[in-house]
Order: structure tokens, then sequence, then C-alpha cells
């Protein structure tokens, strides 16, 4: 019902000039016949995964609003995840980012911990690559099955 209901409102657009519309997906052989005729995003526009450069770009402004550690150097700390996510979009970056900030809230409520005191770690950043690297063998396994 959900690509019905966005087919109508494709539909509904042609009557209206200057309007663009962008879709995105990193599993495009998964969106709707339906949705790919001409008129609708008849447009395949692909990019690439991010390089080195792009990634740490993404990983310094997902962990810019976040506590890390005093101890860590972060320019060298972003250098270093950038270089171990090789393939990862801005979406896996941004999870990456958000997925040791809940492992450090996690740590820190089973320790009691004061939330001024909470601040992410190394540890919680290496356990979101290695969540993010056992994530993406997984996909890729299936993705062979299929």
């Amino acid at each position: 019902s959900l690509v019905a209901q966005l087919l109508v409102l494709l539909d509904g657009l042609e009557s209206r000039t200057g309007i663009s519309l962008l879709a995105t997906t990193n599993r495009p052989r998964a969106v709707d016949p339906a949705l790919r005729r001409p008129g609708r995003f008849d447009r395949i526009v692909w990019m690439r995964p991010p390089d080195v450069t792009g990634r740490a770009a993404i990983l310094r402004h997902h962990l810019a609003p976040l506590k890390l550690g005093d101890a860590l150097d972060r320019d060298a700390l972003i250098l270093d995840l950038a270089t171990q996510t090789e393939g990862a979009s801005g979406a896996d970056l941004a999870y990456l980012c958000q997925s040791a900030a809940r492992h450090c809230v996690q740590e820190a409520v089973l320790a009691d911990v004061s939330p001024d005191q909470v601040e992410i770690t190394f540890v919680h950043l290496q356990q979101a690559v290695t969540i993010w690297q056992d994530g993406r063998e997984d996909r890729r396994q299936c993705a062979f099955r299929s």
C-alpha cells in the first residue's frame, strides 16, 4: 500500500512544472519496478561509497557533537576509523557513531555513572566498527545465497 500511495503522489506531480524528485537507496534491485517507469524514478545515478577522505569528513561531522574521552586524539581517531570502514556509506558511518554512543550510555547506566562523566572511548568505537563489519559480512553472505 505504501508503493501504491507513492505512485499516486508521483502521478499527481505531472501537472506541476519545475519539480524534481530525488530518491536514494543502497539496494536498487529492491526498488519496485513500478517506481522505475518513465516519468517516475526513471533516471539512475550511481554513486560510489566515499573514499577515505570522504569517510573522514563524514565521521568528523558525526563525531563533532559527541563527547569523546580526553585521551583520544580526535584527528588520529577519525583517520583510523575512516581507514577501517572501506566501503561504508554515509548512513553506515552515522550509524557507527550512534552505535558507539549507545554502547557508551549502556555501559554508563550499568555502572551508575553520572551523565556528566560519560565519555565515548576507543573501545566503544571499536565495538561499533566490529558490529558494522560483522553486519556487512552477514549481508554479503545473504546476497551470495539468493
